[in-house]
């Protein structure tokens, strides 16, 4: 019996230094750097490596520069909480206080990520709250899929306000500061940017302040409207027709100004009325007139921008595609926009999508004796669909792909043999 409650001590106290020492190196890391890792990191613990170089980035942003001192990234959620709905007998423990409820599944990671406090909004409604941040979107993941919880969701911050943005690309990092002013609780009416790189290739960060400005109301200042669609309620009416948005998307040098000009045009294509707000409410509808009366051309511009050279570029044209073309598929004949992948020295020669009968036609030469194994894959690297496994001789072959059951979106097919393997992306709609 004393070793029993030794042991116990023990496992207290051990928790009790984890949770002091969590907490600890919680402390050293700013709230900016948290929410960004957040963002972006894959895992739900926080990687503390990841945020600790988000506040060396910070730190020399703003030493840099003043003015960004005062401007922080906006949470996104309340990052210790989620929103639960369960039934009896599950609800009953939960409504009683009690931290597990009595599903191993769901108690495993309560005991995992260290709930620490049920509180009953309603009936079999619940907020979990956890002893330290958590990636909560990806947590919410985890506890959905038990079949016992009807619905697991993060806590949301709804208020709009001051914000950093931030992206990877080449041997950059991208920032862009956020300034929100005027109704903010239900959208900030104004919003004011200034866009940051940091040179991510040298022993010691350059910081560099590329443009500011941008998103101010039109009285206020001249500033370019191009930098990737921020704020999106601005994005297009920085355009004077629609020409301008085309040859955008086609001819212009900047990676971020085709890019802006894509996820603009689908928006503008796909919403029904500008930001509530906006000051170019009459120039907004005047390009969304004269857009919807060139549908196939738009179509057609999208489609030839998936070939864009550069990738995040592409990644906003395939869904543009997705978006633009569900919308018309009634009206176009969407078939002519065949995705045809085709490579000089690859085993496939092209991958054929009809969209009109769910069908995905890989054509693929064997130049000589082997065995072949061709495989469906989603974004996470999950694998859907084995579509061919089996001994083939030298010749042509075509395997037919039936995808009415997945969602629109990228997959990637792979197809092994002895000698090599190749990938190969595809977008469905």
């Amino acid at each position: 019996m004393f070793v029993v409650e030794a042991k116990k001590d023990f496992i207290c106290k051990l928790l009790l230094f984890y949770l002091i020492v969590s907490k600890l190196s919680f402390a050293a890391i700013s709230d900016d750097a948290m929410i960004l890792t957040f963002r972006i990191q894959d895992g739900i613990i926080l990687d503390t490596s990841l945020a600790e170089q988000f506040d060396s980035l910070l730190a020399a942003l703003r030493l840099e520069y003043d003015t960004l001192k005062s401007i922080s990234a906006h949470p996104d959620y309340v990052y210790t909480e989620l929103v639960v709905k369960t039934s009896p007998p599950y609800s009953e423990q939960w409504r009683s206080n009690k931290l597990l409820c009595g599903n191993d599944y769901v108690d495993s990671l309560s005991l995992k990520y260290n709930l620490i406090a049920v509180d009953t909004l309603f009936l079999n409604w619940f907020i979990l709250t956890f002893a330290h941040p958590v990636q909560v979107e990806k947590l919410a993941r985890s506890y959905s899929r038990d079949s016992s919880l009807f619905l697991a969701e993060p806590n949301d911050i709804i208020i709009d306000g001051d914000d950093i943005i931030f992206f990877q690309k080449d041997a950059f990092w991208h920032f862009a500061f956020k300034k929100g002013w005027g109704s903010c609780t239900e959208g900030c009416i104004y919003e004011y940017y200034w866009y940051t790189t940091v040179n991510m290739s040298q022993s010691n960060y350059i910081a560099n302040l590329v443009d500011s400005g941008f998103g101010m109301p039109p009285s206020s200042a001249s500033s370019p409207l191009y930098r990737w669609n921020i704020p999106d309620r601005y994005a297009m009416t920085g355009f004077p027709n629609v020409d301008s948005i085309f040859n955008a998307i086609l001819y212009s040098q900047d990676w971020w100004i085709r890019k802006h000009a894509i996820e603009g045009v689908c928006r503008l294509f796909i919403k029904d009325g500008p930001w509530v707000t906006e000051d170019l409410n009459d120039q907004w509808y005047a390009l969304k007139d004269e857009l919807m009366s060139r549908n196939e051309e738009l179509l057609s511009i999208i489609n030839e921008a998936r070939s864009d050279i550069d990738s995040f570029v592409k990644v906003s044209a395939e869904q543009a595609f997705i978006e633009i073309s569900q919308i018309l598929s009634s009206e176009i004949d969407l078939s002519k926009y065949q995705n045809k992948i085709k490579r000089k020295r690859g085993i496939v020669n092209s991958i054929l999508i009809n969209p009109k009968d769910d069908i995905a036609s890989i054509h693929y030469y064997i130049g000589d004796q082997r065995n072949i194994s061709i495989n469906v894959y989603n974004l996470q690297g999950r694998s859907l669909f084995p579509l061919v496994n089996s001994y083939h001789t030298k010749g042509s072959y075509i395997i037919s792909w039936h995808y009415d059951k997945c969602y629109s979106g990228k997959y990637f097919i792979k197809l092994t043999s002895k000698y090599k393997s190749e990938l190969y992306s595809i977008i469905l709609f």
